[in-house]
């Protein structure tokens, strides 16, 4: 697991700025995180094992969220403000929407900080809420 978590740190610095190389968006565990609610459970809380099975974990979801391809606004506007909420909660210990723009890298560290990460355990969130905020800016999602 160190070798590919060093790995991971160096593309997070190299890949930090989509003006210059680009920038790096990772969901943890996997791209499925994005559908990962339930409205009887706190997303605050829900941690997961990246490994083979989350998958199928994942789809234990409310059923506006099992298929991408049907997402309204209504959905990604939840999953934005859940998600966002919760790279928050990771890094700064608060379940609210951010102030600002939640920095990748400090996911990263606080992942590890804060999770069973050598065991594989994460906080669960997923990178394309956190794309279309970091894109197009607080302000567009905070009301």
């Amino acid at each position: 697991m160190a070798k590919v978590d060093n790995i991971l740190l160096k593309m997070l610095k190299l890949f930090d700025n989509e003006l210059d190389k680009g920038k790096l968006f990772v969901s943890y565990p996997m791209v499925e995180a994005l559908r990962h609610l339930k409205e009887d459970v706190d997303f605050k809380e829900i941690i997961a094992k990246s490994e083979a099975k989350y998958k199928k974990i994942s789809k234990e979801c409310d059923e506006y969220f099992l298929h991408f391809n049907d997402y309204i606004e209504e959905t990604w506007n939840t999953l934005i403000d859940q998600h966002s909420s919760k790279a928050n909660f990771i890094v700064n210990d608060k379940f609210e929407f951010p102030q600002n723009i939640i920095k990748q890298l400090d996911i990263l560290l606080k992942q590890k900080e804060k999770y069973d990460y050598q065991n594989k355990e994460v906080g669960v969130v997923s990178a394309f809420p956190l794309f279309l905020v970091d894109y197009y800016g607080i302000k567009r999602f905070k009301e």
